[in-house]
């Protein structure tokens, strides 16, 4: 079992592009305090949202870095990483009656550049971004679409599992057989 606890504090992270007040944004609200968990569950890492608004050209976002830390049964853990979300800020120029989505931001968060180890103890740990779940951790996925003039909202999920050593079994040698022929 694992106890994983926020070291940063309980303040949400932001980030802004574009100009003005009608800025697009992220905004990440780590889990605060402690979740304690058994291995290989799936788990919130905290709650994922992105603004939506008309933004001038030039001013778009393409991706950003998240770098994401936390103990482990109160020992920093030792290795470190970030989440890298890639952004496709759309022109806003389209039919909205042909596609009414057709100005909708798309959020990726790549999950294979998310993946780390570490070692508690003489245990080795695998951490795995899991991805987005918009129906409470039964399913997850890597993107999120959003609405002009919205937000979008989902639960980011991870999960943690001890890592073994693959089991190497030597090849067996086949046994000699003998056929007999009528």
């Amino acid at each position: 079992m694992l106890r994983m606890t926020d070291g940063v504090g309980s303040a949400m992270d932001r980030l802004r592009w574009g100009r003005g007040h009608h800025q697009s944004g992220y905004d990440f609200d780590a889990v605060d305090g402690t979740v304690t968990l058994a291995s290989s569950d799936a788990f919130q890492l905290g709650t994922f949202t992105h603004i939506k608004n008309a933004i001038a050209l030039g001013t778009q976002l393409a991706q950003a870095e998240y770098s994401l830390g936390f103990d482990v049964n109160g020992t920093p853990a030792s290795w470190s990483t970030s989440m890298m979300f890639e952004h496709n800020e759309t022109l806003n120029r389209c039919n909205h009656r042909a596609n009414p989505h057709c100005s909708d931001d798309i959020v990726n968060v790549r999950a294979e550049s998310y993946r780390g180890e570490f070692r508690l103890g003489s245990d080795l740990w695998l951490f795995t971004l899991l991805g987005f779940s918009m129906d409470g951790g039964r399913s997850f996925g890597f993107t999120l679409q959003s609405p002009e003039q919205g937000r979008m909202t989902s639960p980011l999920y991870a999960r943690v599992e001890l890592f073994r050593e693959p089991v190497i079994i030597p090849p067996q040698v086949p046994e000699t057989a003998t056929f007999a022929l009528f």
